[in-house]
């Protein structure tokens, strides 16, 4: 399998975008956090000049190859094919970054970028973090209930309840479920149960993403419309 030309101009198109800010030099590990189906830069240098072997893996899979100053797929795992590409006009400059195109929850985990010159072998390890953004918060009102739903979310979020007038803890236990799609992302849906005489209370669910960054909260009043803030 060979790089396509268009996946060659990606690369170069993001290498100017990316690198200058992704780019991690004579650091062992690398931390990285990325959007699930967006494309992703994986850093890796090495010190030129000279012919060089590179070996990307995922723990022990083969993700990418590049010797003989070519790309080479035939090791390549079918999880990541048609997904990765080099920066191949980068490389005599010592640049070994690994482009991982439409990020999946399956790519999360531990890469090893190896390299191999006339002056060393060289490995570098990149810590792969993905996450799919809350997008919305969606709650319902009925004679009993309060229902508070998110889809296709990864990591999985916490969510919260409170009512305006402040209730009891106790009155604000719920049922929360969620279940995965064949994507790997949760759907996530928060049943409160209403008790005694709320008929003027607001209800407030939050939906707060893993890593803190996302807080999406839907409040509805017994008498009132939906509102819906992030």
């Amino acid at each position: 399998m060979l790089t396509s030309p268009r996946s060659s101009s990606l690369c170069l198109l993001l290498l100017g975008k990316w690198l200058p800010f992704s780019c991690v030099t004579g650091h062992q590990q690398a931390n990285v956090s990325c959007i699930i189906h967006d494309d992703c830069l994986l850093p890796c240098s090495f010190r030129p000049p000279g012919t060089v072997v590179i070996h990307w893996y995922k723990q022990q899979i083969p993700v990418h190859s590049y010797y003989y100053n070519k790309d080479q797929f035939g090791l390549q795992n079918k999880h990541f094919s048609g997904r990765t590409c080099l920066f191949n006009a980068h490389i005599p400059n010592g640049n070994a970054s690994l482009l991982l195109r439409r990020v999946k929850v399956q790519d999360k985990g531990r890469y090893k970028c190896y390299t191999s010159t006339r002056k060393g072998n060289q490995e570098l390890f990149v810590n792969l973090e993905v996450k799919a953004l809350i997008q919305s918060v969606i709650m319902e009102l009925r004679d009993e209930t309060v229902t508070c739903s998110s889809s296709n979310i990864y990591p999985l979020p916490k969510v919260t309840w409170a009512t305006d007038p402040p209730s009891a803890e106790e009155e604000l236990e719920n049922v929360t479920t969620k279940t995965t799609d064949h994507k790997g992302l949760f759907n996530v849906q928060s049943t409160l149960q209403i008790r005694g005489n709320v008929s003027d209370y607001t209800f407030f669910c939050s939906f707060v993403s893993a890593d803190k960054t996302q807080v999406w909260t839907a409040s509805r009043k017994n008498q009132g419309g939906p509102r819906l803030s992030s």
